[in-house]
């Protein structure tokens, strides 16, 4: 059921001691501008004269016989062109479910020339920030975010205080429990526990999907408040069942299934996603006033298809309990 990934890998690995990792494939390939909820491609700032000047200001030389005086000095103040535009480079491959974006893709996503776009991408590549694969020559986000992302993830309460809740649940050899949070129309891994012994599904923190994706996008939309899941339900693409592009979502079985978790606490994807990559799903809701989804707890294996009941009653059951233990903690992350 899983795919995009923040720092460029392919999707998560399943892995045995001594047996090689198998990647699982990422939604199909196609155009795409970036996040599935998102808007439109930002709109550049500064001049559009040809040049996508990098200065937000100049020092006019005196004419022959004028006196000295200059333009103001530059306010350090305003944001610097080039910055701004490595950020949104760096936005819009995150946005991208396939993982992975061309040079054009990214300069008409972002709204730059291509020269800027490709100096831009070499200094990130630099700083280990963005990849770039030389079999196609796309881009991708780089291992050098991980460390800036893990140093934020260590010093966050929620991911230390759930670590116990998913050992508790990554106890059936071949199984994984991991915690994600929602951000935009994202979601992220922010916390995991891996089973010991066995075939197990490997998903590293920093990892992130589309907020309707698999098993904890049903687990999220299905609790929403209703008028909020018809309009999210209103506006495609929708990834219940993985990529739409090659596999359009038919609303009514998706509404069938959004019902069905709602009486059972949890959301499933048995192997529909990726064939022989179960995954079950609750809810973590909190906030101040209105209660809703904050993000998901989940069980990923390659546990059978009965055994899908069994995990998904468990993790329903944990999602209870966590949020009775750390609801104040939930609250914040509303």
């Amino acid at each position: 059921m899983f795919g995009p990934d923040p720092v460029g890998a392919a999707a998560p690995v399943v892995s045995q001691e001594g047996v090689a990792g198998v990647a699982y494939a990422t939604p199909a390939g196609g155009e795409t501008s970036g996040a599935p909820s998102a808007s439109g491609p930002a709109t550049p700032s500064g001049p559009r004269d040809g040049r996508d000047a990098d200065v937000s200001h100049a020092v006019t030389p005196p004419e022959a016989g004028a006196g000295t005086a200059v333009d103001p000095p530059p306010d350090y103040g305003q944001k610097v062109p080039a910055v701004d535009q490595a950020t949104r480079i760096l936005y819009f491959l995150a946005g991208d479910p396939r993982g992975q974006s061309t040079l054009t893709e990214i300069c008409k996503g972002v709204g730059i020339y291509k020269s800027k776009g490709k100096a831009i991408l070499n200094t990130l590549r630099s700083a280990n920030l963005v990849t770039k694969s030389e079999h196609d020559k796309t881009y991708a986000l780089g291992p050098g975010l991980l460390l800036l992302s893990r140093a934020l993830l260590d010093q966050t309460d929620l991911t230390r205080a759930a670590a116990p809740f998913l050992e508790e649940l990554a106890v059936v050899p071949g199984t994984l429990a991991f915690l994600t949070l929602i951000r935009d129309s994202q979601q992220y891994v922010v916390a995991r526990s891996e089973s010991p012994g066995g075939i197990s599904v490997s998903i590293r923190v920093g990892y992130h999907y589309p907020l309707t994706w698999g098993s904890m996008g049903k687990a999220i939309v299905a609790f929403l408040p209703e008028a909020e899941r018809e309009a999210l339900l209103a506006a495609p693409p929708l990834f219940f069942h993985g990529d739409p592009r090659s596999d359009p979502e038919n609303l009514a079985a998706v509404r069938a299934e959004l019902e069905q978790c709602r009486r059972s606490g949890y959301g499933a994807d048995l192997g529909t996603i990726t064939p022989g990559l179960m995954a079950v799903s609750a809810p973590l809701v909190g906030g101040r006033g209105v209660v809703r989804p904050v993000g998901t707890v989940s069980i990923a294996g390659t546990f059978s298809v009965g055994k899908g009941e069994e995990h998904g009653r468990r993790v329903a059951a944990k999602a209870r309990e966590m949020r009775v233990r750390l609801g104040p903690l939930l609250d914040d992350a509303a």
